[in-house]
């Protein structure tokens, strides 16, 4: 017999259906927009045009909003604020040298966010680096385990790169799904080369030998030549390791020929520019992702972030096939998380001296990561994780990111979110003036649905006992709008230094290119 949750378990559980929805009903007044004059400079090294650009604006939003969070929140020590200095890269190797060195030399930064370390990892950029002691900041990046430790790479920190993206992928597609032949497309950049070396790895340990594996650049347009050597290879499955709209070109390709493939790959089909090129010829791609161990997991700190979210840039949706799903800001939230690091560690050693910033970030001391927490050492500049994830199988249908499709997940959770999202559109929730109680009664309105439409899935997950105990919650919440209030306001709290951030909680969604 299964032990009975408590309350607050059940409450974690209905607050995730609340929360991200509620929150987006709360909007307020943001503080002033005056600025101290003791400012500390953070670098921000992004594409903001070419066919990435979608990085710059992403990072540039998360980036200001932590800026703005410390500047409401008194300053971080001192009283100093900080300023976010851009630099456009175009997701070029040369161009990001060139910004690390005025970024350096003439802004006067005291630490760097970067989306890509192709060139801020050259022999060049690394000189100015460790020269004037800038630590970096690299989120959602493949990155060279072996170069990553306090000897190697005084400077430079990023996260540890999952090597089971690939694994999963195949093994998903081959004894779930039956597929036997399998091929690769991958871009020539970075991310592709490592995705090609890890993809190569995996189907050796499984036993394929791929029917065919095709390159192509950051930025091509027209891959109908790669397409046809896949369709003629006779691969019934695809994985296409590549970013955003770059993938969805390659896809486009393969449509254009008749050639309809499995088509698979990592994180980076997450970036919305997939979904927004091929709309519903997006639908049942599948991606891997990493996903927080657990039942029913929820992460309340990462939801209420998503409503601060809102209140600042608010949100963009998806319509495909007359179907409405939001675009999470799941990259703007690893560039705020990176950001939050430096802040911390600034705040930690009450200093912006930059070797004071490494020693305090490669110490092993454990930083808030919006309901998780992160460390560093000095032997692995590669971050750790607690609490762990672990690899899912994710699709895409109609602008949605579902896992129900893997054998581990909640379906019946996944479906009725899926349902929540798609009744929540913009339109509806314009309706409601963005007003608290008329967005709650709307959202338990569709819960109460979720639940009827799918109790028996529901009840085989969780037993009977537990799902009674949810609906009732729900029932008592939907009673007491002013309670549902409540509970996204205390879900909204937050400290952007972490000090008085509450022990982890169950981690969400990380996804993570």
């Amino acid at each position: 017999m299964s032990k009975r949750p408590g309350r607050k378990a059940a409450t974690r559980i209905v607050a995730l259906l609340l929360a991200v929805t509620t929150s987006i009903a709360l909007a307020g007044c943001r503080g002033g927009s005056g600025r101290d004059s003791n400012v500390v400079k953070i670098g921000l090294i992004a594409a903001f045009n070419g066919p990435l650009a979608y990085f710059g604006t992403a990072f540039g939003k998360g980036t200001a909003m932590y800026a703005d969070e410390i500047q409401e929140a008194g300053g971080i020590f001192e009283g100093k604020t900080l300023e976010v200095i851009s630099c456009d890269s175009e997701r070029r190797a040369d161009k990001e040298v060139t910004c690390v060195e005025k970024l350096v030399n003439k802004d006067k930064v005291v630490a760097i966010i970067a989306d890509n370390s192709e060139g801020i990892r050259s022999p060049r950029a690394t000189k100015t680096i460790n020269d004037n002691k800038i630590p970096v900041m690299l989120p959602t990046q493949v990155l060279p385990e072996a170069e990553m430790t306090g000897d190697k790479s005084p400077y430079l920190f990023g996260e540890t790169t999952r090597r089971d993206y690939a694994s999963t992928l195949i093994d998903f597609m081959k004894n779930q799904q039956g597929h036997t032949k399998f091929a690769l497309l991958h871009a020539t950049d970075f991310y592709g080369d490592e995705g090609m070396k890890e993809t190569t790895e995996a189907f050796k340990s499984a036993g394929i030998q791929p029917t065919a594996v095709e390159t192509y650049a950051v930025g091509d347009q027209d891959m109908t030549i790669q397409a046809g050597k896949l369709r003629d290879s006779g691969a019934e499955a695809v994985i296409v390791w590549g970013l955003g709209s770059d993938a969805a070109r390659a896809v486009e390709s393969m449509k254009r020929i008749g050639y309809r493939p499995q088509i698979a790959g990592p994180p980076g089909l997450y970036i919305n520019t997939y979904r927004q090129v091929l709309q519903a010829d997006s639908n049942d791609t599948i991606m891997s992702a990493p996903h927080a161990k657990g039942d029913l997991p929820v992460n309340l700190q990462e939801v209420a972030w998503i409503f601060r979210f809102y209140l600042k840039y608010g949100f963009n949706f998806f319509t495909i096939n007359g179907k409405s799903a939001p675009d999470w800001p799941i990259v703007e939230m690893n560039a705020y998380k990176a950001i939050r690091y430096i802040g911390q560690a600034i705040d930690k050693v009450q200093s912006t001296d930059g070797e004071m910033i490494r020693n305090i970030l490669e110490s092993g001391q454990r930083f808030e990561s919006l309901g998780n927490q992160v460390r560093w050492t000095q032997q692995s500049h590669l971050s750790k994780t607690q609490p762990e994830s672990e690899t899912w199988v994710a699709r895409f249908i109609d602008g949605h990111v579902l896992f129900d499709w893997d054998p581990r997940a909640p379906k019946a959770f996944e479906w009725c979110r899926r349902d929540v999202e798609e009744a929540m559109t913009q339109q509806r929730l314009d309706e409601t003036g963005r007003k608290a109680t008329p967005v709650i009664q709307l959202l338990l309105g569709e819960i109460k649905l979720c639940f009827s439409r799918y109790e028996a899935d529901f009840r085989a997950r969780l037993g009977n006992e537990r799902f009674e105990e949810l609906r009732k919650l729900v029932d008592a919440i939907a009673a007491d709008p002013g309670r549902a209030a409540e509970i996204a306001q205390g879900a909204g709290r937050s400290d952007p230094l972490g000090r008085s951030t509450a022990s982890p909680a169950p981690g969400g969604l990380q996804q993570q290119p």
